[in-house]
């Protein structure tokens, strides 16, 4: 019995000082080593602040910034060590807190200034050329900043904080594996105004391609986002003061391919006062006729139904398919008669033209009289004027 005891003495003793030993290496040579990767990687600056070797084989990471994409302030990794001798580096836990992530959207200089669609945010994630296998991944206190340098040249900026995720099975492994995830985040629009609220839960396949997800986002800034919209929107003519919106997102892909569908409501909206004796810009007659008639399709509630169709792997959404939405609710309001052929007086001839593709026959008649009708009272009023100009030319 005490030779057994003495045996376990020292095989503990033995246990402890190969853990000194590697506790020692992760120290003297782990540190420069996860630099130099990270730098290979990325092809930035990395700096380390401090790497420990928790009891029995867990890391502690502080102050870890790759430059111009991530800072961690604290990380904690426990790592599954005997299935990563095998050959899969597998992490039972991980949690990190503040982290600040940078995204950037920027087109190749050799695109600028070419004409395009309607800019549209694409999303394709790349896979690690690691097969990494993380059990339970916790961030908390994290920041995430986009900035897009296509639609303004100094870079719109959109802000995620307070933002808490979890993911549960997240193998990237050529396995079929569910993986659960949830993220919850604020994204701050100017000191004035309330903070948007974003809820994003589900689960992904990542073998194979599958997917289903509900997002929500409220209390959305639309003067803020603007830039996105000015191809189609005067906002200052239009004298737009305040925009709120609220987005649901129903998220499902097989195969690789996605379909959300996806529901925009504008909860609340006001104009600046316009002065005396000023006339009504066009743009500003236009957005209350809009307004108008979306409140007469939808008994005052104001709110557009659209599906966007794209790949799991490479996720595109543009605010075309708003657009082709509002002109499709439009066309149906006239189809059920919510809409009456004075309501349209207002709008502009080329959106008209767009309604008019996706109408029936007897609609495409209603909305092109109507546009005639504009067009001749506007020639009964500006006819003389134009008479008198051309003689004195």
């Amino acid at each position: 019995m005490k030779k057994i005891f003495k045996i376990l003495i020292v095989v503990l003793i033995i246990l402890f000082l190969l853990w000194l030993l590697i506790n020692f290496l992760v120290a003297l040579k782990a540190k420069p080593l996860i630099i130099e990767k990270l730098k290979k990687i990325t092809q930035r600056n990395v700096s380390l602040g401090e790497l420990k070797l928790k009891f029995p084989f867990n890391l502690e990471i502080k102050k870890l910034e790759i430059e111009g994409s991530v800072k961690i302030d604290y990380a904690y990794l426990s790592i599954n060590f005997w299935s990563s001798l095998l050959g899969k580096p597998t992490f039972n836990d991980i949690k990190i807190k503040g982290l600040e992530l940078c995204l950037v959207k920027k087109s190749p200089p050799e695109n600028k200034g070419k004409s395009s669609s309607p800019q549209k945010i694409v999303f394709a994630p790349k896979r690690p050329a690691v097969n990494f296998i993380f059990k339970n991944i916790n961030i908390e206190e994290a920041t995430i900043n986009f900035f897009d340098y296509d639609i303004t040249p100094e870079g719109l900026k959109i802000t995620m904080k307070d933002a808490r995720l979890n993911l549960e099975n997240l193998f990237f492994i050529p396995i079929s594996t569910i993986t659960n995830f949830n993220l919850e985040g604020k994204i701050p629009w100017s000191e004035d105004k309330k903070e948007a609220e974003v809820k994003l839960n589900g689960w992904v396949n990542l073998y194979k391609k599958d997917l289903q997800a509900n997002l929500e986002i409220n209390n959305i800034d639309g003067i803020y986002l603007y830039p996105y919209y000015r191809q189609w929107v005067d906002l200052e003519k239009s004298r737009i003061n305040k925009a709120t919106l609220n987005f649901k997102s129903d998220m499902r892909a097989l195969n690789n391919d996605l379909i959300a569908n996806c529901t925009l409501e504008l909860s609340e909206i006001t104009f600046k006062p316009k002065p005396e004796n000023e006339p009504e810009e066009k743009a500003y007659q236009i957005a209350k006729g809009v307004l108008g008639l979306l409140k007469a399709i939808d008994k005052d509630k104001i709110s557009l139904n659209f599906t966007i169709h794209t790949k799991m792997d490479k996720f595109e959404f543009g605010l075309e398919d708003i657009r082709l939405a509002f002109e499709d609710k439009i066309s149906q309001g006239i189809k059920t008669k919510k809409i009456n052929s004075t309501d349209l007086l207002n709008l502009p001839t080329d959106f008209l033209k767009n309604v008019i593709k996706g109408s029936t026959e007897i609609t495409k008649v209603f909305i092109e009289s109507t546009v005639e009708i504009g067009k001749t009272i506007t020639d009964i009023f500006t006819g003389p004027f134009k008479k008198n100009n051309d003689k004195n030319k």
